[in-house]
């Protein structure tokens, strides 16, 4: 019945309901009822709680392998648990242009060196052991989703975070204005590309929620081919030879956005570096005293911006950027 576990969370949850067939939402409906007779008949079986358990950290990670976007604009590696990420620069090689016989200046070369830092990012939930047992297939499901997300959310917070702390509001490559000037995209682009930036090492993004993107395809130089591949697929264009890069609009528990809703950053892909150290690791859990069942995982992930000159920051103070959402919850 694994198998039946897998196939629900790696591919039958992504599934929109209300585009199946008749015959798809059998199908579905069917491995729902399986998994969850098997929760009911096993759930005190500690090996299959760690069995179903691992499927759940299996397929957060495939959904994030596979449909994140995250490593479409940073430099993004996954490394091995033991490894570290040491970065070298070694510069002060010279060529001298010289007579015949004449004597060719020596020169020295330097090399910095330092090590990239881990940090860990992790989640733990919790859920009463009844629910589970009655519907165990969509509630993990579910708490596959939600990590994936939540985990893409958090490394995108923490880019921003990076971003900000090294192009801060004083900085040469901080721009700002009312509105978003295509004068001043086309500029950053020009000067990110004249410093090397995407060459050879990813490409340059035009990143930032929809209220910033979604001013650029007003630029000239759009074709109607290319503004309508971004209205279908919602979230990728090309501009100038750059990705746009539309941001969800992640809310936090306090309903707070991850990201401003007036910055447009300008970024090339070798400005620095995201990895993450092995696997995601897991614990699952019931509890002695009560009816609760605990799902923790945790992964090691490391990330520095080492090149500042190769991203703008382009802030646009006519919008304002929106600390608080101003649609609550629904609960």
């Amino acid at each position: 019945m694994a198998d039946a576990t897998t196939t629900l969370l790696n591919g039958a949850t992504r599934t929109d309901e209300t585009r199946m067939t008749r015959e798809e939402r059998e199908e579905y409906q069917n491995l729902v009822n399986a998994v969850n007779e098997e929760a009911r008949d096993n759930w005190d079986n500690r090996d299959w709680r760690q069995e179903r358990a691992a499927d759940i950290r299996d397929s957060i990670e495939y959904n994030f392998e596979s449909e994140s976007l995250f490593r479409e604009y940073i430099n993004y590696r996954n490394l091995n648990f033991e490894d570290r990420r040491i970065i070298r620069q070694t510069r002060g090689l010279k060529a001298f242009w010289l007579a015949r016989g004449g004597y060719i200046e020596e020169s020295q070369l330097r090399t910095s060196e330092f090590e990239l830092p881990r940090d860990m990012i992790g989640f733990h939930v919790s859920e009463q052991e009844d629910k589970l047992r009655i519907n165990f297939a969509e509630t993990s499901a579910e708490l596959v989703r939600l990590g994936t997300l939540r985990l893409e959310a958090e490394l995108n917070r923490r880019l921003i975070q990076l971003m900000e702390a090294a192009v801060p509001s004083g900085s040469p490559f901080y721009i700002s204005g009312a509105g978003l000037g295509q004068t001043a995209v086309n500029g950053a682009l020009d000067a990110i590309a004249d410093m090397g930036g995407g060459q050879g090492g990813g490409p340059v993004t035009l990143l930032g929620r929809q209220t910033m993107t979604g001013q650029i395809t007003n630029f000239s130089g759009y074709s109607n081919e290319t503004l309508e591949e971004i209205r279908q697929r919602g979230r990728l264009g090309i501009y100038r030879g750059a990705n746009i890069q539309t941001v969800t609009n992640f809310l936090d528990d306090d309903n707070v956005p991850y990201l401003p809703a007036n910055e447009l950053w300008v970024l090339a892909g070798n400005a620095g570096e995201f990895n993450t150290f092995g696997g995601l690791l897991f614990k699952e859990s019931t509890e002695d005293l009560n009816w609760y069942w605990h799902y923790v995982a945790r992964r090691d992930v490391g990330g520095m911006i080492m090149f500042p000159w190769r991203i703008r920051r382009i802030v646009d103070t006519s919008i304002t950027p929106s600390t608080a959402s101003t649609y609550p919850p629904l609960f």
